[in-house]
């Protein structure tokens, strides 16, 4: 439910072509330049189109509302507050904002409440947007009648892995669409896809309220509105004010993703495969510019788990998917692989004990990160040598390996 004061800023306002969405938490560094971007992007491409901008605050220390306040832009503008989790304020989570779930739901309530025929998602951290951004998530929507838009960001290779290499493989094969940024909080939504998330029931749920994106993402695919990507161009965010800490990153995205799996069962189950969905704009490589990485300190992590896990993983891991891990102990670290079928098997096994309980939900999640740190150092090491047409297939043979081994998961799930 919107606040009575947000409510009123909006039914004074009456209609809306175009809703502009940001939810904020201390970006006074950056939110004026994304604001400068959103503003020119509209003039350039959308001049004639009412907009809305709507900044939801998380409760920023700084500067951040008086940014916005101060910004050169004629446009209206509802100024809200959420409340993040405690938990989440004390450590700020991966994406930068707490309660991004709340802060979501007031800028597509408010989209909806003036019948809004689109509304773009951007962060307040973002300092890499352009104009041209604004025109590519919302121009598919007003011109091509797609529902939702869904970001493509130029990266480097080994950048996002965590997306790469096991959540874009696991929703893709769950739901039978390729979308390779399910994460991003970027995003272009359509009127119709709004109204129908507004009118859906478990906001108040963990899942909406710490993985909104993905779930809005997962309905619009299962409940069949039409799913595009769009190229936008290199990805940079001020990431101060972020968790990066690989554990607690790691699991607050798998207890998201798990959770909507469990949640949406009868809606995978029958799919098999996938399909690409539509892109929009000219495709980008991956980087390949020189970047520090620790492949040794890797391999080491992973084979710590080995030695310190295995009373866990015992509980999580089928028989022989265990006996497969742990022979991955005895190569050497030039040697060290974590074939792609191995790891799809891992994940179901782990998205299994996830819905069963077999533990408490944390611990089975931190006990994953070994997993995915032996995983990360098979890809770096497979594909150093190459270029990014290597890398690129290496991460597309491992989608396909999560879409051959669903037959596994089916058999295992509870």
């Amino acid at each position: 439910m919107l606040p009575p004061e947000v409510r009123g800023q909006a039914s004074a306002l009456g209609t809306a072509d175009i809703v502009v969405g940001l939810p904020s938490y201390d970006n006074a560094g950056t939110i004026g330049a994304v604001l400068d971007a959103v503003r020119a992007g509209l003039q350039k491409h959308f001049d004639g189109a009412r907009a809305v901008l709507v900044c939801s605050d998380g409760g920023s220390t700084d500067e951040t509302r008086a940014e916005i306040d101060g910004v050169d832009w004629d446009a209206p503008r509802i100024l809200a507050r959420h409340e993040g989790p405690p938990e989440e304020r004390v450590a700020v989570p991966y994406h930068g904002v707490p309660g991004r779930g709340a802060a979501h739901r007031t800028i597509l309530e408010v989209a909806h409440l003036l019948g809004a025929r689109a509304c773009v998602l951007v962060g307040a951290d973002c300092q890499s947007i352009t104009p041209e951004w604004i025109d590519r998530l919302l121009r598919p929507i007003l011109e091509d009648d797609h529902d939702y838009v869904a970001p493509l960001y130029q990266r480097h290779r080994y950048e996002g892995t965590l997306t790469s290499g096991l959540v874009s493989p696991l929703v893709g094969a769950l739901y039978g669409r390729r979308i390779r940024q399910p994460l991003a909080g970027e995003a272009g939504l359509s009127g119709r896809l709004v109204a129908h998330l507004c009118g859906k029931e478990g906001w108040e749920s963990d899942l909406v309220r710490h993985g909104i994106t993905l779930w809005g993402l997962a309905t619009a695919v299962t409940e069949r509105f039409s799913v595009c990507e769009a190229w936008l161009g290199p990805y940079v965010v001020d990431a101060r004010g972020r968790r990066t800490e690989l554990g607690a990153t790691l699991s607050h995205v798998m207890d998201s993703v798990f959770a909507l799996q469990a949640q949406t069962a009868e809606a995978w189950g029958a799919v098999r495969g996938s399909q690409p969905v539509p892109v929009v704009g000219r495709g980008l490589p991956l980087g390949l510019w020189s970047v520090e990485l620790n492949v040794t300190g890797m391999i080491r992590a992973f084979r710590l788990g080995l030695k310190d896990l295995l009373p866990v993983w015992e509980q999580i891991l089928a028989p022989d998917t265990l006996a497969d891990v742990l022979a991955l102990g005895f190569t050497t670290d030039e040697g060290h692989g974590f074939p792609h079928a191995l790891w799809a098997r891992v994940v179901y096994d782990f998205a299994v004990g996830y819905r069963a309980r077999v533990l408490y939900r944390q611990h089975l999640l931190r006990s994953l990160v070994p997993l995915y740190l032996g995983r990360t150092a098979a890809f770096i090491g497979e594909t150093a040598s190459g270029g990014a047409r290597e890398a690129e297939a290496w991460i597309e043979a491992g989608c396909r390996a999560f879409e051959r081994e669903k037959a596994y998961l089916l058999a295992r799930w509870p």
